[in-house]
């Protein structure tokens, strides 16, 4: 008995678009992962951005220690933690080691952090210069 010819991509079936590849009306787009903005490849610098932000978004219970140690080099420890690693191939080979449990954008600088407020405000020193009787 013959079997069926091998059915490949050029298929008559296979030529509908798919469903993300048209424009969908009144869904709200995401915002693109890389930033519009690119610096100039240089020799000391072959690469159009300077850092990789990675966030991590799955936790680690249940996963390998193999894939847990992974996560720790690159300095992830909690659910939801970011951060900034330089464009290496290095880092780029340890962002496709755990590329399922994390997001990863391109940007050129690092945030700076906020300066937290103190909570506080000396008003002043009461009875400091009166003598107690």
């Amino acid at each position: 008995k013959p079997h069926p010819p091998k059915r490949v991509i050029d298929d008559v079936e296979t030529a509908l678009p798919l469903p993300l590849s048209y424009k969908l009306h009144g869904v709200p787009q995401p915002r693109p992962l890389v930033p519009p903005t690119k610096i100039e490849s240089t020799p000391e610098n072959p690469f159009p951005y300077k850092y990789y932000e990675i966030a991590l978004r799955r936790g680690l219970i249940g996963l390998p220690e193999k894939t847990r140690k992974y996560v720790e080099m690159a300095g992830l420890r909690k659910r939801y933690m970011v951060v900034w690693k330089p464009v290496t191939p290095e880092n780029a080979g340890l962002i496709l080691r755990i590329k399922e449990l994390v997001t990863v954008r391109l940007v050129n600088e690092i945030p700076e952090k906020p300066e937290r407020p103190k909570g506080f405000v000396k008003v002043g020193s009461v009875g400091a210069n009166k003598l107690m009787v």
